[in-house]
């Protein structure tokens, strides 16, 4: 945590996601220096890391086939996941861009079982956590694709780990685990107001005890479940129907404080980060189906039909419009994309000035 403090003040351009370079670029001299000597103060964290990925390669699996919560989930402390996922994919890119080819895989593993490891602890911030573990896989694994030439038997791990991370289940545990963490602060409500100032403090903790004794809290707290399981009713459905089956959740009538603590418009959104999240995942598969075509045959495929079935047991649909996924030839290198929330097919593009919620791609250079 000292480390990622020190990170907050380094003079670099916003997030993580804003520092990576396009895949085969390469970081500026100045930033490359500075991420190597924060991956070498944290050595020791990365080691870790990555024996915990190895770790659970090795580990049998459960005989029922569920995840339970891991070893040491029940008390992980959420708060250095950030941090975690943040070193990983800086490490993954390093290694890539300097050439690292067995490094920047290895690294790649290491996220996609933080990722897991992640996505099975009953918490909120877990979950989210675990999302943002599971887009840095994405990104790193479109960069590795891009600059190096994956063997069959790597592309077919990669391909089986995005398979393996069911859409649906994902966005399930999503929903359940920001349940579960809001129903405590509505057991304990003064939790809401950790980290206030003391005149902060001192404005809200009677009106917070107000709340609790005239029983505002248990009719805040039954609306808030009823609206939790309508929103979990709708993981059940295809993911194009997020969205708009999202929208149709009547939003909780909670009180002043109810709303200030739960954000319920928030979890509204639900339905568009999830649909987001899936795009990401069936471009991602699609595009390794691709590339895998590619080596196996030594040319592209003219449409994304011919990967099925032996790369894709279908064929992968948008979860925007329900339409089969984009696909595009460039001069270097293809592009598998959705539409994106904005619905209007943008040629495979993500950015534009002036423009925002544009397609969501998977792109390989090369």
């Amino acid at each position: 945590l000292e480390w990622y403090d020190d990170w907050a003040d380094v003079p670099l351009a916003g997030t993580t996601d804003e520092v990576l370079p396009p895949p085969g670029r390469g970081f500026p001299k100045e930033t490359a220096e500075l991420i190597k000597e924060y991956l070498r103060s944290n050595a020791d964290i990365l080691e870790l890391l990555h024996r915990a990925a190895r770790f659970e390669d090795g580990a049998p699996s459960s005989a029922s086939g569920e995840e339970s919560v891991p070893p040491g989930g029940e008390t992980y402390n959420v708060s250095i996941s950030h941090m975690c996922v943040d070193l990983l994919q800086l490490e993954s890119a390093l290694r890539a861009e300097t050439g690292d080819r067995e490094g920047a895989l290895e690294s790649l593993r290491a996220i996609s079982s933080l990722a897991r490891f992640l996505g099975r602890i009953p918490s909120g911030s877990a979950a989210n956590w675990s999302l943002m573990a599971w887009r840095s896989f994405l990104y790193g694994l479109e960069r590795a694709v891009s600059m190096f030439a994956l063997t069959p038997a790597e592309l077919a791990e990669f391909a089986g780990v995005l398979e393996r991370a069911r859409e649906n289940e994902i966005m399930r545990v999503f929903v359940a685990s920001r349940a579960v963490e809001t129903v405590e602060w509505f057991k304990q409500p003064l939790l809401f107001l950790k980290g206030y100032s003391r005149k902060g403090l001192l404005a809200w903790r009677p009106l917070v005890l107000l709340y609790v004794l005239c029983g505002a809290r248990d009719s805040d707290l039954s609306s808030f479940l009823d609206f939790t399981e309508d929103l979990l009713k709708v993981t059940e459905y295809p993911p194009e129907k997020w969205v708009p089956e999202a929208k149709r959740v009547k939003v909780p009538a909670l009180s002043s404080v109810g709303v200030n603590m739960v954000q319920p418009l928030a979890l509204i959104r639900f339905g568009e980060h999830a649909t987001n999240f899936c795009a990401l995942f069936r471009t991602a598969r699609a595009g390794t189906a691709v590339e895998r075509f590619r080596v196996k045959y030594g040319r592209l495929p003219e449409k994304l039909s011919e990967l099925v079935p032996e790369f894709l047991p279908r064929q992968l649909r948008d979860p925007f419009d329900g339409a089969p996924l984009r696909y595009r030839k460039r001069p270097v290198g293809f592009v598998v994309y959705s539409v994106g929330l904005n619905g209007a097919d943008d040629g495979g593009e993500d950015t534009a000035p002036g423009q925002v919620n544009l397609d969501i791609l998977f792109r390989v250079r090369r």
